[in-house]
């Protein structure tokens, strides 16, 4: 009896003295098998391959965390709270199976960033930046397979926050000129030969700008905590999509009407003119509504004046509806559907 006790807390030390990429922190009961299962995307995920944005899939980032939790929520009275499991970064769906074990539940946190490769900063051999960034000690994360770890995990998934390449302009922000994806699946219980299901949803806004009547000049048009976008006569048009600042919700249900209303921020946008004499006029300043998976358009009329309180700024008087244009110095109202070309 004294032999099969001590054999046994050897096998205990070894699993929770051991942590290795291959096995899971996790001290299982002795018994306890092990699953391994792969990962389905579903959702509006799966409508990028008919997009006019799609890209290799090879420049894709998945980042994926998972958290357990024991499958009986109370243990010994005491409530067990979710811990850190395993965390990776893929570029290839294929490549993606995990190892779970039995006795416990566990939450799916997945994000993906469309093109990432050639938009996020590269180190050789990893990508531990914004918002793929460790906690704990930063260790270099291996790339596409998971990582098992209590202690280090992905903390910025949920955020907007990323850092993208100084190639393409140097930009740490919560609104990066970025296609993003986001999905989570909860209380997952691992069985033989399954699959984890993670809805994704795409969080992200398009914003178009037209300019009226600038027939010299630049403009200048910084929507907050975004990058900068320019206007140069003689084009009239510049459009991007942006990542939202919060990428954790697609949208509620409104207590007041019943219906499901989609995700959206109400942001600040500030819209200056360089004139052709190299004047800096003020256009506007104001809060503008931009909802998910909806391309808002802003018309801005410039008069080429050196005065600059000539410059008019009106909007429709009308409650903004989602989708809707929306005029600084006038213009009509349409709905039109997000097909923005960053």
């Amino acid at each position: 009896m004294k032999k099969k006790l001590l054999s046994m807390f050897s096998i205990l030390l070894l699993l929770s003295s051991c942590s290795t990429q291959d096995e899971p922190e996790l001290t299982p009961p002795l018994d306890a098998k092990t699953y391994t299962v792969s990962f389905g995307l579903t959702g509006e995920i799966t409508s990028i391959t008919d997009s006019p944005l799609t890209r290799a899939v090879s420049n894709d980032l998945y980042g994926i965390q998972v958290y357990s939790i024991p499958d009986s929520t109370f243990a010994g009275g005491t409530y067990q709270s979710e811990k850190p499991y395993a965390y990776g970064i893929f570029d290839d769906k294929a490549k993606m199976s995990i190892k779970l074990m039995a006795g416990y539940k566990y939450r799916f946190v997945c994000t993906m960033l469309v093109d990432a490769k050639s938009r996020l900063p590269y180190y050789g051999s990893y990508y531990n930046i914004m918002p793929f960034n460790i906690s704990g000690n930063n260790s270099q994360q291996e790339f596409s397979i998971f990582n098992y770890s209590t202690y280090n995990y992905f903390f910025n998934l949920q955020s907007g926050y990323t850092q993208l390449s100084a190639s393409i302009g140097d930009f740490f922000g919560y609104r990066p000129n970025v296609d993003r994806y986001y999905g989570e699946t909860i209380n997952y219980v691992p069985t033989k030969d399954s699959t984890v299901t993670i809805n994704m949803n795409r969080m992200v806004f398009g914003a178009k700008f037209v300019a009226e009547g600038m027939e010299s000049g630049k403009l200048y048009i910084q929507i907050q905590d975004a990058p900068l976008l320019t206007l140069e006569a003689p084009n009239t048009e510049v459009q991007d999509i942006f990542t939202f600042s919060s990428v954790s919700y697609p949208g509620w249900d409104d207590p007041m009407t019943g219906k499901y209303v989609d995700y959206y921020e109400d942001i600040s946008v500030s819209i200056n003119w360089l004139n052709a004499d190299s004047v800096k006029v003020p256009i506007a300043t104001q809060n503008i509504r931009f909802t998910r998976n909806k391309l808002t358009t802003i018309k801005v009329r410039v008069q080429d004046s050196t005065m600059a309180n000539s410059i008019g700024i009106i909007t429709e008087d009308k409650p903004m509806v989602v989708g809707d244009t929306i005029s600084i110095g006038g213009g009509s109202s349409t709905d039109t559907p997000i097909n923005p070309v960053p």
